[in-house]
C-alpha cells in the first residue's frame, strides 16, 4: 500500500493535500465561516515540511507539498474575504429568509 503512495515517508505530504482540500471545500460553505483556516493553515505548514523532507532525500513527490500550499494559501485569502466583505452573511440571511 505504501509504495502506491509513493512510500511511507511522503505521509505529511498526503496529509497536507488533505487538510488544503477540505480548506477550499469549506470556502463557499457559510455555515463553515473561518473553517477554511482549520483545513489551510495544515496545509501550509505539512506542506512546507513535507518539501523539507523532499530536500533532505527522505522523501519523494514533491507536487504533494507545493499543491498543499497552493490550496491551502487559496483557502486562507477565501476565508480572509469572506469574512473581510461579509458574503457568506448575506448567503446565510437569505437561505435563512426562505425557511
Amino acid at each position: 500500500m505504501y509504495q502506491k503512495a509513493g512510500g511511507q515517508n511522503n505521509l505529511f505530504g498526503w496529509i497536507a493535500l488533505a487538510c488544503g482540500i477540505i480548506g477550499t471545500g469549506c470556502c463557499c460553505c457559510p455555515w463553515l465561516n473561518g473553517a477554511p483556516f482549520i483545513g489551510g493553515i495544515p496545509a501550509v505548514i505539512l506542506g512546507a515540511m513535507h518539501l523539507n523532507k523532499v530536500k533532505k532525500g527522505a522523501a519523494s513527490m514533491s507536487w504533494l507539498g507545493w499543491v498543499a500550499i497552493a490550496l491551502g494559501v487559496i483557502a486562507m485569502i477565501a476565508a480572509i474575504c469572506g469574512i473581510a466583505t461579509g458574503w457568506q452573511d448575506r448567503i446565510y440571511d437569505q437561505y435563512q429568509q426562505f425557511n
